[in-house]
């Protein structure tokens, strides 16, 4: 299974949690299949203005997630995303935090927009 998880920093599975989706300066994949493995992708849309949410969705659905955690999503990234990607919502301050709480299914479905877009 692998995991996108928007995040501040590169600090491997300590990385912190991005409050923002669209605004987060990169996002973690984290492939939980096999040994786990954990890769960072820029993103280069964080300060632009306008449908930025759109757009980051279209380079989070070039990563081939399976799942995508968030603490919240605008409408735009959450249309784009809802029917093809499992949308969680983040718990916890770290990647590790987030990928323990999936692997218990402690995570809960975002299932609607829960921010302004962008």
């Amino acid at each position: 299974m692998r995991v996108v998880i928007p995040v501040e920093d590169t600090n491997g599975l300590d990385a912190k949690l991005s409050r923002h989706f669209g605004r987060a300066n990169f996002f973690a994949v984290v492939d939980l299949d096999g040994e786990t493995k954990i890769s960072f992708e820029r993103n280069v849309e964080q300060e632009e203005i306008g449908g930025r949410g759109r757009r980051v969705s279209q380079k989070i659905l070039e990563l081939k997630p399976d799942v995508l955690v968030a603490y919240r999503i605008g409408p735009g990234a959450f249309a784009k995303l809802k029917n093809r990607v499992r949308i969680y919502k983040a718990e916890g301050r770290s990647v590790k935090d987030v990928i323990s709480a999936l692997m218990i299914g402690k995570l809960q479905p975002i299932t609607e927009a829960e921010c302004e877009g962008d």
